[in-house]
């Protein structure tokens, strides 16, 4: 019988500002997972392909009897560590059994440029203001203790490496998972929707806020 399919998204980073920060999405689907991540800024898209369990688990990484849906948490787990406080992107099921940081995420929204002589003073603003949600979700991203790393490949790839601490009984021990993510061709279509994403994340920070404010 095949897995329950479950989605989890987020934003993460690999090294503080001013790196860049990615939209994740760990998804699985009929005994399937895939791995998506978005270049927040340049909106460029790398995925993995429809992974079985053979493609990225071995002896030494399997959970014993456990499902390959329930490595999405795990993974999530992974990209969330040492994130500052952002808003969870719509699509995620926020399920986050497996992760041990359930930080809420935010995106800022993009600027868009303008022909006129105002995109200038408009577009500092609205950079200024990405920069300072950058410096803030990634301010405790320490390379030296994060669970990720993020290295560039032939052809415009990208390898993602996570490093979880997996526990069964009295045993404890960290392991190593690796994927290869390439290239997504994009339409402007697809770039509008990432846009649209980024305004809806906005939102949802915003009212978190107001709702800090009214309890205090």
């Amino acid at each position: 019988m095949g897995d329950i399919g479950k989605v989890q998204a987020g934003i993460t980073a690999f090294a503080p500002y001013p790196a860049p920060t990615y939209r994740f999405v760990i998804s699985s689907e009929a005994d399937k997972l895939r791995v998506l991540l978005e270049d927040r800024n340049s909106k460029k898209q790398w995925c993995t392909k429809d992974l079985e369990k053979s493609d990225f688990l071995t002896t030494m990484n399997t959970i014993p009897n456990v499902a390959i849906a329930d490595y999405v948490p795990v993974f999530q787990g992974a990209l969330d560590h040492l994130m500052g406080a952002a808003s969870d992107l719509d699509d995620s099921d926020n399920d986050s059994s497996g992760s041990d940081e359930d930080d809420e995420k935010s995106d800022e929204e993009d600027g868009d440029e303008n022909s006129d002589g105002e995109v200038g003073e408009k577009k500092h603003k609205e950079d200024a203001d990405d920069d300072t949600s950058d410096d803030q979700i990634t301010s405790q991203v320490d390379p030296k203790r994060i669970r990720r790393q993020l290295n560039a490949l032939e052809g415009g790839a990208l390898q993602l490496e996570l490093t979880v601490k997996l526990r069964v009984l009295d045993s404890a021990w960290a392991t190593k998972y690796i994927f290869r993510l390439e290239p997504v061709a994009l339409d402007q279509l697809d770039i509008l929707e990432s846009k649209l994403r980024d305004v809806q994340d906005e939102l949802g920070e915003i009212k978190r806020m107001l709702k800090e404010n009214e309890k205090d």
